[in-house]
């Protein structure tokens, strides 16, 4: 029975709920059917291989050492990490912007003339650097 729960976790459970995940953060966020389709392309398959390192263990440990009356309490205290990670793993913005940056290049230049607030309307403005070298230039 407990190979079973694993291997139904594993392989039925844990895509969909992965896959649920980053695609209502996409939406959530703003980011579009487009958000969703690249966020699963970047963080899915990392996602599902952590799970699949963290989650067997867990199981075999409440399947097989925890009292059924605080099974839900142990996986809920799991969860918690887990979905802490998920979030993390979520708003990794280095690596989204070291993606985004690799498909558009120019879209991290400052071009000459431009001015500051066509900078701060910018999708990527955070990004930019602030220091005074670097805001002298953007007039």
């Amino acid at each position: 029975a407990v190979p079973c729960k694993l291997v139904l976790d594993a392989f039925v459970f844990s895509p969909i709920a992965i896959g649920g995940y980053f695609s209502f953060r996409a939406l959530l966020e703003g980011k579009g059917f487009e958000g969703v389709r690249s966020k699963l392309e970047r963080k899915w398959a990392g996602a599902l291989t952590a799970s699949w390192c963290f989650w067997p263990a867990a199981n075999v440990i409440s399947f097989s050492f925890v009292p059924v009356p605080y099974r839900v309490l142990y996986n809920n205290c799991l969860s918690l990490g887990w979905n802490g990670y998920l979030s993390n793993l979520n708003s990794a913005r280095l690596q989204d912007v070291t993606e985004e940056r690799v498909d558009d290049p120019q879209a991290f230049t400052i071009k000459d003339g431009q001015s500051r607030s066509e900078i701060w309307t910018h999708k990527y403005a955070h990004m930019f650097c602030v220091c005074h070298h670097c805001r002298s230039k953007a007039r």
